[in-house]
């Protein structure tokens, strides 16, 4: 994926999680703040993809890294916010 790719990305997701969830309020910065930290996501996650293309020697081993280091990531994810401060649904 590139840069452009990436925004049009997080907008999309970003819309919908908005219109389905009603997250970020009807405050316009907040929407703004969550769009700009899914963009910056997907350019991370873009990256790692890349560069574990670039240093596998194989598309098998590439595609089994990239899922076990995402995979990894999934599941240490929540690790990181204080109870205090998930939202209550």
């Amino acid at each position: 994926m590139s840069v452009p790719v990436c925004l049009i990305l997080a907008l999309i997701v970003g819309g919908i999680i908005k219109g389905m969830t009603g997250l970020g309020g009807d405050d316009g910065d907040e929407m703004f703040k969550s769009e700009l930290v899914l963009f910056i996501v997907f350019l991370c996650a873009d990256a790692v993809s890349m560069f574990i293309g670039h240093v596998a020697p194989e598309l098998v081993s590439a595609i089994c890294i990239a899922t076990g280091i995402f995979g990894i990531m999934t599941i240490v994810m929540g690790f990181i916010i204080l109870p205090s401060a998930m939202p209550i649904w």
